[in-house]
């Protein structure tokens, strides 16, 4: 997804004019991407995966055996899976025009495809967290329906955060009560630092298609904020959550190796969406979610590990 002085003319230019003009170099970033993920683009992998990963560790330390472990983490990326293609579905006509790359208008994908993925998905997700008990499956179809009403609608008006700040502190409590038939320890903490993520990445997100979301008429987080206020709502969440994280991680805790690991890749992810160029939005909004998995994880560790 690099000239900076002339981008917004050329940008008006390449949206108000045939989708065969040649791409602006960030688009040419965003373009490559897409094209060596091939149809799996569809998919949305890094978000898929890195939500599934970070679920089954987390089960796995709410002591669930590698089965289920893996049974979760396949399940949150059906979930996830669903979402991301629901989300290429519903806005393939804007991406005609915004984003000829992406895998439905570029023709690796068709849409029949993408809505067998979007059902194919939902209903794998569904059928195992069912297998998980009743719990886990209403959490887990709360945050599945949270995703869906993001790509429905939420993600074109000012609330579009509200979805990933709902529905990020449910991902380890899906996870453990799937893997343990109970709440997380400190759910009150947890229900605390989800919000603080759920918004730093709702605008480090917001951020990669800033100017393409503004001329479309977007209406989200980032185009409200604009972009150096959805930077210091950025660094603002990630300070209160990294501050919430260390302020939890005492006595028998302690401060792990990856709470530290966290910390620095929030700090590198805001810095990077800050940065003009999309591709270090891009980036930028990668480390942010990354951070965010590892903290999650390290800091339930150190709770379990404390008996919390």
């Amino acid at each position: 997804m690099p000239a900076r002085a002339s981008r917004p003319t050329s940008w008006t230019a390449f949206t108000s004019s045939s989708t065969s003009r040649p791409p602006l170099p960030d688009d040419r970033f965003a373009a490559a991407a897409s094209a060596r993920l091939g149809p799996l683009a569809v998919l949305h992998p890094f978000p898929t995966l890195l939500v599934a990963a970070a679920t089954g560790a987390i089960a796995a330390i709410a002591g669930a055996d590698l089965a289920r472990s893996v049974a979760l983490a396949l399940a949150m990326a059906g979930f996830q899976a669903s979402i991301g293609a629901l989300n290429d579905i519903h806005d393939r006509s804007d991406d005609e025009v915004a984003k000829p790359w992406k895998p439905l208008p570029a023709g690796r994908v068709t849409f029949a495809a993408a809505r067998a993925t979007a059902l194919g998905g939902g209903l794998l997700g569904f059928l195992l967290s069912a297998a998980a008990g009743p719990a886990a499956l209403a959490i887990g179809l709360i945050g599945y329906g949270l995703g869906v009403a993001y790509d429905l609608g939420l993600k074109r008006t000012g609330w579009g955060w509200l979805a990933f700040a709902l529905a990020l502190p449910l991902v380890p409590v899906y996870a453990w009560v799937g893997a343990a038939a109970r709440l997380p320890p400190d759910t009150l903490v947890v229900a605390v630092m989800g919000p603080l993520a759920g918004l730093a990445l709702a605008c480090a997100n917001g951020l990669v298609d800033l100017e393409r979301d503004a001329v479309a008429g977007g209406r989200g987080v980032a185009v409200r904020l604009g972009r150096w206020r959805a930077t210091a709502a950025i660094v603002a969440a990630d300070i209160a959550l990294v501050a919430v994280a260390w302020a939890t991680s005492t006595g028998e805790r302690g401060v792990t190796p990856a709470l530290v690991a966290a910390t620095v890749t929030l700090a590198v992810g805001a810095a990077w969406s800050a940065r003009m160029a999309v591709r270090w939005r891009w980036l930028g909004w990668q480390a942010q979610a990354a951070g965010v998995a590892i903290l999650a994880v390290g800091w339930l560790a150190g709770a379990a590990r404390a008996g919390g």
